[in-house]
């Protein structure tokens, strides 16, 4: 099964659901609907907010043909 912990002091609590969820600035935005991306994997939802908000991250996921 999916686990997913954060931990450490005051963890942002923001999660993303689409890409389109937060803006990644001009650049990144732009490359993701290039891909057709729409749907982040489930260790993107919580990392990337996490990166946004300046903090560390440590993250584990299984690695195959992306589909869940």
């Amino acid at each position: 099964g999916l686990l997913i912990e954060v931990t450490g002091n005051n963890p942002p609590e923001q999660y993303m659901e689409r890409f389109t969820d937060l803006d990644l600035g001009d650049i990144l935005d732009s490359n993701i609907l290039r891909a057709k991306y729409v749907s982040p994997m489930p260790v993107q939802r919580t990392a990337i907010p996490i990166v946004l908000a300046g903090r560390d991250i440590m993250a584990c996921a299984q690695t195959g043909s992306g589909s869940i």
